[in-house]
């Protein structure tokens, strides 16, 4: 999932967060949270007097010292931007066990970052990379804006080969268990064992000769705004046997619901047009049945 995916047309790089890249993703947020702290009512009336300009420069040092850092290092620090002042020792308490609490990897960051939780930022583009990777059995693969090139004669010109750039490290059955998962989650209608698949009412009614697994998924920006949600669905077709994968992202989606029904129309018109397109043999003939 993590860096770019070697799209010719450049595409952003995806990252997942870790100990060593927290503290570098949430230094906007320690600066402004050393900010607010400075305007707090034990500390607002000394750096009230203390010019803006200076207050960013310390706050920006602050923020970029190292998360073990003791607090008399931080007084430090302080004293040399802006001098001595009564409540220093609790002003440098404050920052380590505050602002400095944003940029601590704990426990709890690992097991959550599993789910696609905390510090995970990735395009659409490296997640269907991904699945394509579990649905093939493991293989990352190098990604590509054309496919093939074909005349109007229906000679190919060009075609793009397939190019194995990584290998999941992962038991075989492993993947197994995480595609029957992923059917599960598209066909699974029964209320036992904790309820239907996620996506079960999106593709309800699905031409039973088209086989989906997939994945939902909910990105939230406040829990509090459903409105703010990234909605996901990703998945592949057919289960046995994949040929595509295909991930629908829905800024403001609020619910994954709604790019699972989008997704749904995605892979039902790519049967169509296999279905039709394997009818013809040329370019003519497909733009002639346009007509």
């Amino acid at each position: 999932l993590e860096g770019h995916t070697g799209l010719e047309i450049g595409d952003v790089e995806s990252f997942i967060g870790g100990p060593e890249r927290r503290p570098i993703l949430r230094r906007p947020l320690v600066i402004a949270r050393i900010k607010q702290l400075m305007q707090y009512k034990p500390y607002k009336e000394f750096f009230g007097n203390i010019d803006q300009g200076t207050q960013n420069r310390l706050a920006e040092k602050l923020a970029d010292l190292p998360v073990e850092i003791t607090t008399k290092e931080i007084e430090q620090v302080v004293r040399e931007e802006v001098g001595d002042f009564k409540g220093i020792k609790n002003f440098a308490r404050d920052v380590q066990s505050g602002p400095f609490y944003e940029k601590r990897w704990t426990w709890r960051d690992t097991l959550t970052t599993g789910t696609g939780q905390t510090d995970v930022n990735v395009t659409p583009l490296a997640v269907v990379r991904y699945i394509a990777a579990i649905a093939n059995g493991g293989k990352v693969l190098e990604t590509h804006v054309l496919k093939r090139v074909v005349s109007p004669e229906g000679d190919i010109l060009h075609e793009t080969r397939p190019v194995v750039v990584n290998e999941l490290d992962i038991k075989p059955e492993y993947l197994e268990a995480a595609k029957l998962g992923m059917y599960k989650v598209v066909n699974d209608r029964s209320t036992a064992g904790g309820g239907a698949g996620t996506a079960a009412s999106a593709f309800a009614g699905l031409n039973p000769e088209i086989t989906v697994a997939g994945k939902t998924g909910t990105a939230e920006f406040n829990s509090a705004i459903e409105e703010l949600n990234t909605a996901w669905f990703g998945g592949f077709t057919p289960y046995e046997g994949p040929e595509i994968a295909v991930v629908v992202t829905i800024p403001n989606g609020r619910t994954s619901s709604n790019a699972g029904v989008v997704a749904r129309k995605i892979i039902e018109e790519y049967y169509r047009l296999k279905n039709t397109q394997s009818q013809f043999s040329t370019i003519d003939d497909v733009n002639d049945l346009k007509q």
